[in-house]
């Protein structure tokens, strides 16, 4: 499973093919769950012999049908679901290289105290650019959000934007960018952003980190 060469399975699910069943366990104790090369996973309900009714597959019976399409030479992926907005391109190789993963539970310090946490959002974004076309990309951006923050405080009487004043703009959008970084659901439902740096897999490895800096 070489997890530096992601597609597009569908829509916003991203996958890394997967070739043994020993790549199906790995994966799935990531956090990744498995489909088909058309994105759906194995766990379709399944037809009762005994009253004929639909119910949903055990897990062993999921595992059978996974270790079933491998053995037939079928494409059998393990997949992240990314935000809808987000876009991903069609067989183009990527690099999706962390530590954590949606859903899973880590530790970080919030108002002094070690606090538990859901990750509920991670960011795979590393670093700004500023090339020309993404600096058009945030003048758009400057652009809307002046004449929509303005059209409110002017009664439609909003001034022309001048280019220092895009420029400004623009260099707060960017300030507020934030890469590397998740959002958190705490076990009392609070939501928390952090960057990826500032959350640990365990209590020991936060307590251990603290421990070197001090």
């Amino acid at each position: 499973m070489n997890v530096n060469n992601a597609i597009n399975v569908f829509k916003n699910i991203v996958g890394v093919e997967v070739a043994t069943i020993q790549d199906v366990v790995k994966a799935q104790s990531a956090g990744l769950y498995i489909t088909g090369k058309d994105g759906w996973g194995y766990d379709y309900d399944i037809e009762d012999e005994e009253n004929g009714e639909k119910r949903t597959p055990t897990e062993q019976e999921i595992f059978d049908r996974i270790t079933k399409a491998l053995a037939a030479g079928e494409k059998v992926y393990a997949c992240m679901t990314l935000a809808n907005d987000l876009c991903v391109t069609k067989d183009t190789n990527t690099i999706i290289q962390s530590n954590f993963f949606v859903n899973q539970k880590v530790y970080t310090m919030h108002e002094n105290k070690i606090m538990k946490g859901e990750i509920i959002y991670l960011s795979l974004s590393r670093g700004n650019s500023k090339e020309e076309a993404h600096n058009a990309l945030l003048g758009d951006m400057a652009e809307k959000l002046y004449y929509f923050i303005g059209f409110y405080f002017t009664r439609g009487n909003t001034p022309k934007m001048s280019d220092s004043e895009k420029e400004d703009i623009i260099d707060k959008i960017r300030s507020l960018a934030m890469d590397d970084y998740v959002v958190l659901k705490t076990e009392k439902g609070e939501y928390l952003p952090r960057l990826v740096k500032e959350i640990f897999e365990s209590k020991e490895t936060l307590v251990e980190n603290l421990m070197e800096k001090n």
